[in-house]
Protein backbone atom coordinates (compact mmCIF):
# COMPACT_ATOMS: atom_id res chain seq x y z
CA UNK A 1 0.00 0.00 0.00
CA UNK A 2 1.54 3.27 -1.14
CA UNK A 3 0.63 6.20 1.11
CA UNK A 4 1.77 9.81 1.32
CA UNK A 5 2.62 10.94 4.87
CA UNK A 6 2.86 14.68 5.44
CA UNK A 7 4.83 14.90 8.68
CA UNK A 8 5.34 18.07 10.65
CA UNK A 9 9.06 18.58 11.37
CA UNK A 10 10.71 20.95 13.79
CA UNK A 11 14.26 20.97 15.11
CA UNK A 12 14.74 23.95 17.46
CA UNK A 13 18.47 23.93 16.78
CA UNK A 14 17.97 24.41 13.04
CA UNK A 15 14.43 25.63 12.28
CA UNK A 16 12.85 29.01 12.96
CA UNK A 17 9.36 27.46 12.75
CA UNK A 18 7.77 24.06 12.11
CA UNK A 19 7.45 22.88 8.52
CA UNK A 20 5.91 19.95 6.68
CA UNK A 21 7.88 17.21 4.97
CA UNK A 22 6.28 14.63 2.68
CA UNK A 23 7.20 10.95 2.55
CA UNK A 24 5.69 8.51 0.08
CA UNK A 25 6.09 5.09 1.64
CA UNK A 26 5.08 1.57 0.72
CA UNK A 27 3.72 -0.27 3.76
CA UNK A 28 1.67 -3.46 4.15
CA UNK A 29 -2.08 -3.15 3.92
CA UNK A 30 -3.44 -2.84 7.46
CA UNK A 31 -0.47 -0.85 8.74
CA UNK A 32 -0.95 1.70 11.47
CA UNK A 33 0.31 5.26 11.42
CA UNK A 34 2.99 4.30 13.95
CA UNK A 35 4.25 1.50 11.71
CA UNK A 36 4.49 3.92 8.79
CA UNK A 37 6.46 6.39 10.92
CA UNK A 38 8.78 3.62 12.09
CA UNK A 39 9.34 2.65 8.45
CA UNK A 40 10.33 6.25 7.67
CA UNK A 41 12.71 6.37 10.63
CA UNK A 42 14.28 2.99 9.85
CA UNK A 43 14.52 3.28 6.07
CA UNK A 44 14.35 6.94 5.09
CA UNK A 45 15.22 9.48 7.76
CA UNK A 46 16.69 8.41 11.07
CA UNK A 47 16.43 11.96 12.44
CA UNK A 48 12.62 11.80 12.62
CA UNK A 49 11.64 11.99 16.31
CA UNK A 50 8.48 10.62 17.93
CA UNK A 51 7.58 8.70 21.08
CA UNK A 52 6.52 5.05 21.09
CA UNK A 53 6.95 2.01 23.28
CA UNK A 54 4.42 -0.82 23.63
CA UNK A 55 2.69 -0.68 20.20
CA UNK A 56 -0.36 -2.15 22.00
CA UNK A 57 -2.36 0.94 23.12
CA UNK A 58 -1.20 0.47 26.71
CA UNK A 59 1.69 2.87 27.35
CA UNK A 60 0.06 6.00 25.85
CA UNK A 61 3.37 7.25 24.43
CA UNK A 62 2.47 7.64 20.76
CA UNK A 63 -0.32 10.23 20.99
CA UNK A 64 -0.21 12.58 18.03
CA UNK A 65 -2.44 14.47 15.60
CA UNK A 66 -3.49 12.43 12.57
CA UNK A 67 -5.55 14.22 9.93
CA UNK A 68 -6.53 16.81 12.51
CA UNK A 69 -7.75 14.40 15.17
CA UNK A 70 -5.57 13.30 18.08
CA UNK A 71 -5.15 9.70 19.19
CA UNK A 72 -2.76 6.78 19.56
CA UNK A 73 -0.76 6.20 16.39
CA UNK A 74 -0.31 2.51 17.25
CA UNK A 75 -4.08 2.04 17.35
CA UNK A 76 -4.93 4.01 14.21
CA UNK A 77 -4.86 2.08 10.91
CA UNK A 78 -4.00 4.16 7.86
CA UNK A 79 -6.97 2.67 6.02
CA UNK A 80 -9.27 3.94 8.75
CA UNK A 81 -8.02 7.50 8.35
CA UNK A 82 -8.41 7.34 4.58
CA UNK A 83 -11.94 5.96 4.85
CA UNK A 84 -12.87 8.74 7.30
CA UNK A 85 -11.29 11.67 5.51
CA UNK A 86 -10.80 10.52 1.93
CA UNK A 87 -7.68 10.62 -0.16
CA UNK A 88 -7.04 14.32 0.54
CA UNK A 89 -6.41 13.75 4.25
CA UNK A 90 -8.55 16.78 5.14
CA UNK A 91 -10.46 16.57 8.42
CA UNK A 92 -13.22 19.09 7.86
CA UNK A 93 -15.15 19.24 11.12
CA UNK A 94 -12.52 18.22 13.61
CA UNK A 95 -11.68 20.28 16.71
CA UNK A 96 -8.32 21.73 15.69
CA UNK A 97 -8.44 21.72 11.89
CA UNK A 98 -8.84 25.49 11.52
CA UNK A 99 -7.12 26.60 14.71
CA UNK A 100 -3.77 28.23 14.07
CA UNK A 101 -1.92 27.46 17.28
CA UNK A 102 -2.21 26.45 20.92
CA UNK A 103 0.47 27.28 23.47
CA UNK A 104 3.02 27.81 20.72
CA UNK A 105 1.99 24.57 19.05
CA UNK A 106 1.67 24.32 15.26
CA UNK A 107 -1.32 22.76 13.51
CA UNK A 108 -2.40 21.70 10.09
CA UNK A 109 -5.35 23.39 8.45
CA UNK A 110 -6.08 26.92 7.28
CA UNK A 111 -3.08 28.28 9.19
CA UNK A 112 -0.73 26.08 7.21
CA UNK A 113 -1.41 28.16 4.10
CA UNK A 114 -1.71 31.53 5.81
CA UNK A 115 1.03 34.07 6.45
CA UNK A 116 3.80 32.75 8.71
CA UNK A 117 3.08 33.09 12.42
CA UNK A 118 5.54 32.50 15.21
CA UNK A 119 5.22 28.84 16.12
CA UNK A 120 2.86 28.04 13.25
CA UNK A 121 3.42 25.36 10.62
CA UNK A 122 4.99 26.47 7.37
CA UNK A 123 3.49 24.85 4.25
CA UNK A 124 5.77 22.79 2.08
CA UNK A 125 3.76 22.08 -1.04
CA UNK A 126 6.97 22.52 -3.00
CA UNK A 127 8.58 19.60 -1.17
CA UNK A 128 8.22 16.56 -3.41
CA UNK A 129 7.65 13.08 -1.99
CA UNK A 130 10.89 11.19 -1.40
CA UNK A 131 9.93 8.42 -3.83
CA UNK A 132 7.33 7.95 -6.52
CA UNK A 133 6.39 4.37 -7.28
CA UNK A 134 2.91 4.84 -8.65
CA UNK A 135 -0.20 6.52 -7.33
CA UNK A 136 -0.56 6.65 -3.56
CA UNK A 137 -3.80 5.55 -1.93
CA UNK A 138 -4.10 8.87 -0.10
CA UNK A 139 -2.55 11.37 2.26
CA UNK A 140 -2.20 11.19 6.03
CA UNK A 141 -1.17 14.36 7.84
CA UNK A 142 0.75 13.74 11.05
CA UNK A 143 1.58 16.38 13.64
CA UNK A 144 2.41 16.60 17.36
CA UNK A 145 -0.11 16.84 20.18
CA UNK A 146 -1.88 20.15 20.71
CA UNK A 147 -1.72 22.39 23.78
CA UNK A 148 1.88 21.44 24.64
CA UNK A 149 5.16 22.96 23.39
CA UNK A 150 7.18 21.08 20.79
CA UNK A 151 10.51 19.56 21.78
CA UNK A 152 11.35 18.14 18.35
CA UNK A 153 9.24 16.92 15.42
CA UNK A 154 6.36 14.92 16.95
CA UNK A 155 7.71 15.01 20.51
CA UNK A 156 6.12 17.49 22.94
CA UNK A 157 7.04 18.60 26.44
CA UNK A 158 4.56 16.88 28.79
CA UNK A 159 5.72 18.73 31.92
CA UNK A 160 2.62 20.91 32.24
CA UNK A 161 0.35 17.91 31.73
CA UNK A 162 1.99 16.00 34.59
CA UNK A 163 2.02 19.08 36.84
CA UNK A 164 -1.73 19.42 36.50
CA UNK A 165 -2.32 15.77 37.34
CA UNK A 166 -0.06 16.00 40.38
CA UNK A 167 -1.85 19.14 41.60
CA UNK A 168 -4.96 17.06 42.37
CA UNK A 169 -3.02 14.71 44.71
CA UNK A 170 -3.12 11.36 42.87
CA UNK A 171 -2.83 9.26 46.02
CA UNK A 172 -5.22 7.85 48.60
CA UNK A 173 -5.73 9.71 51.88
CA UNK A 174 -6.89 6.94 54.26
CA UNK A 175 -10.20 7.59 55.96
CA UNK A 176 -9.32 5.28 58.84
CA UNK A 177 -6.23 3.48 60.10
CA UNK A 178 -4.97 1.16 57.35
CA UNK A 179 -6.21 -2.43 57.75
CA UNK A 180 -3.81 -5.31 58.34
CA UNK A 181 -4.05 -6.62 54.78
CA UNK A 182 -6.16 -4.66 52.29
CA UNK A 183 -9.09 -2.29 51.77
CA UNK A 184 -12.04 -4.39 50.57
CA UNK A 185 -14.31 -2.85 47.93
CA UNK A 186 -17.76 -4.04 46.93
CA UNK A 187 -18.61 -4.57 43.24
CA UNK A 188 -20.88 -1.50 43.46
CA UNK A 189 -18.04 0.63 44.80
CA UNK A 190 -15.65 -0.63 42.15
CA UNK A 191 -18.20 0.14 39.44
CA UNK A 192 -17.48 3.83 40.03
CA UNK A 193 -13.74 3.39 39.58
CA UNK A 194 -13.19 1.04 36.67
CA UNK A 195 -13.46 3.66 33.93
CA UNK A 196 -10.95 6.17 35.36
CA UNK A 197 -8.68 3.22 36.17
CA UNK A 198 -8.56 2.47 32.42
CA UNK A 199 -6.96 5.86 31.72
CA UNK A 200 -3.36 5.47 30.51
CA UNK A 201 -2.46 9.19 30.69
CA UNK A 202 -1.97 9.31 26.93
CA UNK A 203 -3.06 12.98 26.90
CA UNK A 204 -5.44 12.64 23.94
CA UNK A 205 -8.25 14.40 25.79
CA UNK A 206 -5.86 17.13 27.00
CA UNK A 207 -4.66 17.67 23.45
CA UNK A 208 -8.21 17.87 22.08
CA UNK A 209 -9.53 20.18 24.81
CA UNK A 210 -10.32 23.68 23.45
CA UNK A 211 -10.57 25.11 26.98
CA UNK A 212 -6.96 24.17 27.76
CA UNK A 213 -5.97 25.87 24.51
CA UNK A 214 -7.33 29.25 25.66
CA UNK A 215 -6.98 29.06 29.47
CA UNK A 216 -4.03 27.23 30.99
CA UNK A 217 -5.55 27.51 34.48
CA UNK A 218 -8.04 24.78 33.54
CA UNK A 219 -6.64 21.56 35.00
CA UNK A 220 -7.76 19.54 31.99
CA UNK A 221 -9.99 16.51 31.36
CA UNK A 222 -7.36 13.84 32.08
CA UNK A 223 -6.58 15.18 35.55
CA UNK A 224 -10.25 15.58 36.43
CA UNK A 225 -11.25 12.11 35.21
CA UNK A 226 -8.21 10.04 36.19
CA UNK A 227 -7.36 11.79 39.46
CA UNK A 228 -10.14 14.12 40.56
CA UNK A 229 -13.17 11.92 39.96
CA UNK A 230 -11.35 8.70 40.80
CA UNK A 231 -10.55 9.82 44.37
CA UNK A 232 -13.74 11.80 44.90
CA UNK A 233 -15.66 8.55 44.41
CA UNK A 234 -13.30 6.21 46.28
CA UNK A 235 -15.07 5.24 49.51
CA UNK A 236 -11.70 4.53 51.15
CA UNK A 237 -10.54 8.14 50.79
CA UNK A 238 -10.95 10.51 53.72
CA UNK A 239 -10.32 13.83 51.98
CA UNK A 240 -13.42 14.17 49.78
CA UNK A 241 -14.30 17.70 50.89
CA UNK A 242 -10.72 18.88 50.49
CA UNK A 243 -10.50 17.27 47.06
CA UNK A 244 -13.77 18.92 46.01
CA UNK A 245 -12.43 22.33 47.02
CA UNK A 246 -9.13 21.72 45.22
CA UNK A 247 -10.70 20.61 41.95
CA UNK A 248 -13.02 23.63 41.95
CA UNK A 249 -10.03 25.91 42.57
CA UNK A 250 -8.42 24.28 39.54
CA UNK A 251 -11.36 25.57 37.46
CA UNK A 252 -13.42 22.41 37.15
CA UNK A 253 -16.40 24.50 36.06
CA UNK A 254 -14.56 25.98 33.07
CA UNK A 255 -15.38 22.80 31.12
CA UNK A 256 -17.28 23.88 27.99
CA UNK A 257 -19.10 20.51 27.65
CA UNK A 258 -18.09 20.32 24.00
CA UNK A 259 -17.54 16.53 24.20
CA UNK A 260 -14.16 16.76 22.39
CA UNK A 261 -12.58 14.72 25.19
CA UNK A 262 -15.13 11.95 24.68
CA UNK A 263 -12.92 10.78 21.83
CA UNK A 264 -10.80 8.61 24.13
CA UNK A 265 -8.76 5.66 22.81
CA UNK A 266 -9.46 3.74 26.04
CA UNK A 267 -13.19 4.65 26.18
CA UNK A 268 -12.89 6.44 29.52
CA UNK A 269 -15.15 9.29 28.30
CA UNK A 270 -13.69 12.07 30.50
CA UNK A 271 -16.62 14.37 29.77
CA UNK A 272 -19.06 12.22 31.71
CA UNK A 273 -16.64 11.93 34.61
CA UNK A 274 -16.22 15.71 34.60
CA UNK A 275 -19.99 16.08 34.91
CA UNK A 276 -20.08 13.58 37.78
CA UNK A 277 -17.22 15.45 39.46
CA UNK A 278 -19.31 18.62 39.29
CA UNK A 279 -22.14 16.77 41.02
CA UNK A 280 -19.75 15.48 43.69
CA UNK A 281 -18.51 18.98 44.51
CA UNK A 282 -22.08 20.19 44.95
CA UNK A 283 -22.78 17.21 47.23
CA UNK A 284 -19.82 18.31 49.36
CA UNK A 285 -21.24 21.82 49.63
CA UNK A 286 -18.56 23.50 47.51
CA UNK A 287 -21.09 25.82 45.91
CA UNK A 288 -19.68 29.30 46.46
CA UNK A 289 -18.69 29.68 42.82
CA UNK A 290 -20.46 30.74 39.63
CA UNK A 291 -20.31 27.28 38.05
CA UNK A 292 -22.12 25.51 40.87
CA UNK A 293 -24.63 28.33 41.32
CA UNK A 294 -25.41 28.31 37.60
CA UNK A 295 -26.00 24.55 37.57
CA UNK A 296 -28.21 24.70 40.64
CA UNK A 297 -30.36 27.62 39.51
CA UNK A 298 -30.97 26.00 36.11
CA UNK A 299 -31.99 22.70 37.75
CA UNK A 300 -34.12 24.41 40.42
CA UNK A 301 -36.12 26.51 37.97
CA UNK A 302 -36.83 23.53 35.71
CA UNK A 303 -37.98 21.48 38.71
CA UNK A 304 -40.19 24.34 39.79
CA UNK A 305 -41.96 25.19 36.55
CA UNK A 306 -40.79 22.78 33.86
CA UNK A 307 -39.18 25.76 32.08
CA UNK A 308 -35.78 27.36 32.28
CA UNK A 309 -36.60 30.64 34.02
CA UNK A 310 -34.14 32.88 32.21
CA UNK A 311 -34.89 35.83 34.48
CA UNK A 312 -33.41 33.85 37.38
CA UNK A 313 -30.28 32.53 35.67
CA UNK A 314 -28.05 35.63 35.84
CA UNK A 315 -28.92 36.73 39.41
CA UNK A 316 -28.83 33.11 40.57
CA UNK A 317 -25.40 32.57 38.99
CA UNK A 318 -23.82 35.79 40.16
CA UNK A 319 -25.54 35.69 43.56
CA UNK A 320 -28.79 37.42 44.47
CA UNK A 321 -26.99 39.66 46.95
CA UNK A 322 -23.93 40.31 44.81
CA UNK A 323 -24.73 43.97 44.18
CA UNK A 324 -21.47 44.74 42.39
CA UNK A 325 -21.78 41.75 40.04
CA UNK A 326 -25.46 42.41 39.32
CA UNK A 327 -24.83 46.10 38.63
CA UNK A 328 -22.29 45.11 35.98
CA UNK A 329 -24.99 43.32 33.95
CA UNK A 330 -27.68 45.96 34.41
CA UNK A 331 -26.83 47.69 31.09
CA UNK A 332 -27.45 44.40 29.31
CA UNK A 333 -30.77 44.03 31.10
CA UNK A 334 -31.82 47.53 30.10
CA UNK A 335 -30.96 46.87 26.45
CA UNK A 336 -33.01 43.66 26.53
CA UNK A 337 -35.91 45.55 28.11
CA UNK A 338 -35.80 48.29 25.46
CA UNK A 339 -35.75 45.68 22.69
CA UNK A 340 -38.71 43.84 24.21
CA UNK A 341 -36.66 40.72 24.85
CA UNK A 342 -36.91 40.47 28.61
CA UNK A 343 -38.18 37.06 29.75
CA UNK A 344 -41.22 36.99 32.04
CA UNK A 345 -40.41 37.49 35.69
CA UNK A 346 -42.98 34.92 36.81
CA UNK A 347 -43.71 31.68 34.98
CA UNK A 348 -46.55 29.27 35.54
CA UNK A 349 -45.67 25.58 35.80
CA UNK A 350 -46.29 23.53 32.70
CA UNK A 351 -49.06 20.91 32.78
CA UNK A 352 -47.91 17.67 34.46
CA UNK A 353 -44.83 19.37 35.88
CA UNK A 354 -44.80 16.64 38.55
CA UNK A 355 -43.62 14.19 35.89
CA UNK A 356 -40.60 16.39 35.19
CA UNK A 357 -39.81 16.43 38.90
CA UNK A 358 -39.99 12.64 38.97
CA UNK A 359 -37.39 12.50 36.19
CA UNK A 360 -35.07 14.63 38.34
CA UNK A 361 -35.64 12.37 41.34
CA UNK A 362 -34.85 9.26 39.33
CA UNK A 363 -31.70 10.81 37.88
CA UNK A 364 -30.48 12.00 41.26
CA UNK A 365 -31.16 8.61 42.89
CA UNK A 366 -29.13 6.73 40.28
CA UNK A 367 -26.38 8.87 38.84
CA UNK A 368 -24.01 5.97 38.23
Amino acid sequence: MLVNLEVQRFNPEQDAAPHVESFEVDVPDGSTVLEALMHIKDERDGSLSFRRSCRSAICGSCTMSMNGLDGLACKTPIRQLLSQFGESGVADAKPHETISSHAGQAHFGAAATAAPVAGAAVPSSSVAPKTTNGKSVGTVRVGPMHNLPIVKDLVVDMTRFWEKNKSLKPWLVPKNAPPAREYPQSPEEMERLWRPANCIFCGTCYSLCPVVSVDDTFVGPAAIARVGYRFLEDTRDGARKERAETIVEQNLWLCAHCYACSYCPKHVDPHELIALSCVATIEEGVTDNTGARHAMVVADTIKKTGFLEESQVIPGTLGYFNLIGLSSVMPLGLRLLLKGKMPPLLMRPVPRVTEIREIFKAAEAKRY
